[in-house]
């Protein structure tokens, strides 16, 4: 690190890397970064790391004061299954923003391929993600659909910067139930919801379903 001080003006600029950091409750692996902190402003003009074998890349602005954000990520090869490990898929994302924080947001699309939880047959994810950060907690919300047909749905996630729990709220909805049912036929529309609540590695999950439609064979 280089720093370097003009009367009251500190400007810290430099470089760090390492096999392994602690973020929110993540590990973030193979990380490399450019850091300058300059005014109560910290930048990261290169950031790069793999989280869940997937790999991470972009850059960032965050000025703690005034909540102050700009951020340019993106991201693919994300394994659903390190996450859950009956879930198959890989993930790619991109999110971009600025403005201060909590009153906006960065917001981008994710793209899932060959999602699949057995024996359910392989579908595609595609939708819009929007990302916060509110009082110590980051928010992420996934309004998304399963391809094909119209099988919407939302997620939405706080995570706590610096506790080990988090919360999830999940509603949508099937009219493709080709995705859902192992035989053909089927018309009608299958609703669900769902509350995550708890730490991660032991959460209590509630949810309830329900079925309209005229024909189930």
């Amino acid at each position: 690190f280089e720093v370097t001080q003009k009367n009251e003006d500190v400007y810290v600029k430099g470089s760090f890397s390492g096999e392994l950091f602690k973020f929110a409750d993540q590990n973030l692996r193979d990380v490399s970064a450019q850091l300058e902190w300059q005014a109560g402003t910290l930048r990261f003009p290169e950031l790069q790391f793999r989280l869940h074998e997937g790999s991470i890349k972009g850059n960032a602005l965050f000025e703690p004061l005034s909540q102050k954000f700009e951020m340019d990520f993106s991201g693919e090869g994300v394994s659903l299954a390190s996450l859950y490990p009956n879930l198959k898929g890989m993930l790619a994302f991109n999110l971009k923003g600025k403005g201060n924080f909590p009153q906006d947001y960065a917001r981008g699309q994710f793209e899932v391929k060959d999602v699949q939880y057995p024996p359910l047959p392989k579908s595609e994810i595609k939708g819009e993600a929007k990302f916060g950060y509110s009082e110590g907690k980051f928010s992420l919300d996934l309004d998304g659909n399963f391809l094909p047909g119209e099988n919407k749905f939302l997620i939405s996630f706080i995570i706590p910067a610096k506790e080990e729990t988090f919360s999830a709220d999940i509603r949508g909805s099937f009219t493709n139930l080709n995705l859902l049912l192992p035989w053909k036929g089927t018309v009608g529309r299958l609703n669900y919801l769902a509350e995550i609540r708890g730490k991660k590695t032991a959460p209590q999950v509630k949810g309830a379903i329900d079925f309209q439609g005229p024909v189930f064979p």
